[in-house]
């Protein structure tokens, strides 16, 4: 199972993916959201990275001190490797110019229509999927050279 967390200040959208389909989705306080880390055993985490950019500010320092603590919990709690997703990241790989162009790419390779938070969540997993596959795909395999043996 994958969590893909779209983290902010008090409250994160969450998407929660089975064999490629989504099985939760929607916003949680970000306590319970510590709490589906602690409680479920997820095969990979994606949580969107927060890019600076000059911007400064409590609500975006909270925001970024979560995304610390989604990641240090869930590696600390049994999960499975995390990825860190910048927006930027997922606007490049899906060639999308906004937010908006981005869930109707989604929308458009048969992904539920989501409510705000979950909808951005869903991307941040999508493209986690996709570098995922291609890391795989692309693995060097190593050869075993048999060397003769002296005699």
């Amino acid at each position: 199972m994958i969590l893909a967390i779209d983290p902010g200040d008090t409250m994160s959208g969450y998407v929660e993916i089975l064999n490629g389909v989504v099985i939760y989705a929607g916003k949680l306080d970000n306590q319970e959201v510590m709490r589906l880390l602690i409680k479920n055993a997820y095969d990979r985490v994606y949580i969107e990275r927060i890019v600076l950019r000059g911007k400064s500010g409590k609500t975006l320092r909270d925001t970024c001190e979560w995304v610390g603590r989604f990641d240090s919990w869930a590696c600390a709690h049994g999960n499975g490797p995390v990825r860190l997703i910048t927006r930027n990241q997922v606007r490049a790989r899906l060639d999308c110019k906004d937010d908006a162009a981005v869930r109707k790419h989604l929308l458009g390779q048969g992904w539920p229509r989501l409510k705000g938070d979950a909808m951005q969540a869903l991307a941040v997993a999508v493209v986690g999927m996709e570098l995922d596959e291609e890391e795989r795909a692309s693995e060097t395999h190593v050869f075993v050279q048999r060397l003769p043996v002296a005699g």
